[in-house]
């Protein structure tokens, strides 16, 4: 036992002093200098960006083989690092940048030593010893990317051509420094998309003070190129994916606290195509009038049709940004959603009053989904299965949508179909459904001119009253109240409720129906003429149901034809029941004569 004692620390020591060895060991990566080896650089990259203050230092050592001394020169006016997205010939006509950052075609770089002498040479370095420089990059750039190389070269006069390159990355945001213009609160941003990929653009979002939320539109002027733009923080906030269009917008309303947001550019072309980029910054803030909380989005509780709920607000401006001509637009949605991993349909009953229909399918992996979306008469209403490519590109999750606004007049059960033709991810599925927001969402706000925070004019007080109609399906609600001044900037505020109703449908349909029995004339029977009609409740309450009313028969000029029905009590939510039509044909009462018996 005592030498099993003795024995455990000197085990675990070992073992500590192992783990520190390993921790301890953090290589950092070189390069050297080529064809005769003389010296190396380190790091083998630079980054260059805001959280470094655009500036990175680098050391030179001789090499040990050399007896004899060497000096290298940092070849920084020019390097060899250019616009990553053509941001040289896109700004070719702006003065701001022709004589800081495109002076010739590549960029130039600030060195200076340790004692922040601004030189590119070294002293004399032999057998080992080093020098630190610093690059900085001192100058106003566009937005974007560029990317090259700083090259270093040996002016030895033995071997004078001995070189190294140490590649370099710098990201401009987009700031007041560029393409900001804090005064009317709007940004840019331009670039050249030729390839597979995205482009990356920066946004400080706190150079502007107390900005609220932010319209990114993208546009270009070749519909047949597919360009779509996604909004992130770290993680992703906001996109949009449209097909045979030469746009793309995002409204988005960001907490106070938000900063750098990045903002990405993807596609998947041959053909080169000028993109430009707009940012519209909104310092209005909706606001609860009673206690002053800023509301994003609202959250009602469980609604029945015909419930109301009622919130006064304030519209208040927060910033320096004159708001002109704000008016007031409303959305509203039903959301239905599923999931699957297979190849399956899912059913939906869409009422004769929607505008529009979105279907979409979104998963992370590597499958690859189709999606079709079929109407009541099973005609193919779009298919979609190439949307996900530039979300895979971008590293976003990926997503196939089609989104129509051919709705017949009748309402009818349409069918959303995935097709798994590969992988075996879970697929998240989502139908909605516009209605008119008018019957939903109304106030008694009026167009205004907002003035700048602090001035007269500067808010206004209004209600909005939520109400359910009686023909509102059961489930789950969104929408949005938005408010977009001349500009194009836009504050909105999110809504969303789930409403409680018993939907009743007969014979797939929400509204009134012919139905047609074929006959023949001319010899008594009672009930052989049964009709059986499936009645569905797809709503969340059950149906109970009181007195009906009927014609009791069908007639034909003077002829007629009698019937009896009968139906279940009750339906309970999601359950179905079945309507009996049973029809009695007496020849007293039809003189067989032919016709139709309405």
């Amino acid at each position: 036992m005592k030498n099993l004692l003795r024995f455990k620390p000197a085990y675990l020591s070992a073992l500590f002093l192992g783990l520190l060895f390993v921790a301890y060991i953090v290589p950092v990566l070189g390069v050297t200098s080529t064809p005769f080896n003389e010296f190396n650089a380190t790091p083998d990259s630079i980054s260059l960006n805001w959280s470094n203050s655009y500036m990175r230092n680098i050391t030179i050592f001789a090499n040990n083989s050399n007896a004899y001394n060497i000096t290298v020169l940092v070849r920084n006016s020019p390097t060899l690092v250019t616009s990553n997205y053509s941001q040289q010939t896109r700004y070719a006509d702006d003065s701001r940048y022709n004589a800081t950052c495109f002076s010739g075609s590549y960029l130039s770089l600030l060195v200076s030593n340790r004692t922040g002498s601004y030189t590119n040479t070294t002293n004399n370095l032999t057998n080992v010893s080093s020098e630190n420089f610093t690059l900085a990059l001192n100058a106003t750039c566009p937005p974007g990317k560029y990317y090259g190389f700083v090259t270093l070269n040996s002016s030895n006069a033995t071997n004078a051509n001995d070189s190294l390159n140490i590649t370099a990355t710098i990201n401009v945001p987009i700031t007041d420094q560029n393409e900001l213009n804090a005064t009317t609160g709007i940004a840019h941003f331009r670039g050249v998309f030729n390839s597979s990929g995205y482009h990356s653009y920066y946004l400080n979002a706190s150079n502007l003070s107390n900005a609220r939320s932010i319209s990114l539109v993208l546009a270009w002027n070749n519909s047949s190129v597919d360009l779509d733009v996604f909004l992130l923080n770290g993680s992703y906030l906001a996109k949009s994916i449209g097909s045979n269009t030469s746009s793309e917008t995002i409204n988005y309303t960001y907490p106070s606290s938000a900063n750098l947001l990045e903002i990405r550019v993807a596609g998947n072309t041959t053909t080169a195509v000028s993109y430009n980029g707009t940012i519209y910054f909104s310092t209005l803030n909706l606001t609860n009038s009673t206690n002053n909380y800023t509301f994003p989005s609202y959250q009602f509780s469980e609604l029945n049709v015909t419930d109301n709920r009622l919130l006064n607000l304030t519209i208040r401006n927060d910033g320096s940004l004159a708001h002109t001509t704000v008016q007031e637009m409303k959305e509203i949605y039903h959301v239905h959603t599923f999931n699957t991993s297979s190849t399956t349909n899912f059913s939906v009953l869409i009422p004769s009053y929607a505008t529009r229909i979105r279907a979409f399918v979104a998963w992370t992996g590597g499958s690859n989904a189709t999606l079709n979306l079929f109407m009541p008469n099973g005609t193919l209403a779009g298919t979609s299965n190439g949307k996900k490519a530039n979300a895979n590109i971008s590293n976003y999750i990926q997503e196939e949508y089609v989104d129509t606004t051919q709705i017949p007049n009748a309402s009818g059960i349409w069918k959303v179909g995935i097709v798994n033709n590969s992988g075996s991810d879970n697929y998240n599925i989502t139908i909605r459904f516009w209605i008119n927001a008018s019957s939903w969402i109304t106030t008694n706000y009026s167009t205004f001119n907002f003035n700048a925070t602090g001035s007269v004019n500067s808010s206004q007080d209004f209600y909005l009253n939520f109400t359910v109609p009686t023909t509102a399906m059961a489930g789950n609600y969104s929408g949005y109240a938005i408010y977009k001044d001349a500009n194009g900037s836009v504050q909105q505020m999110r809504l969303d409720t789930n409403v409680t109703s018993a939907v009743l449908v007969v014979n797939n349909t929400l509204q009134s129906d012919t139905l047609v029995v074929k006959d023949i004339i001319g010899f008594n029977r009672t009930g052989s003429n049964e009709v059986n009609l499936t009645i569905n409740n797809t709503g969340n309450t059950d149906i109970v149901f009181g007195n009906s009313t009927n014609s009791t028969n069908l007639s034909y000029s003077s002829y007629k034809i009698l019937f009896s029905f009968s139906y279940p009590d009750r339906i309970n939510a999601s359950q179905s029941g079945v309507l009996r039509v049973n029809f009695t044909v007496n020849t007293d009462n039809t003189s067989n004569q032919a016709g139709i018996y309405r």
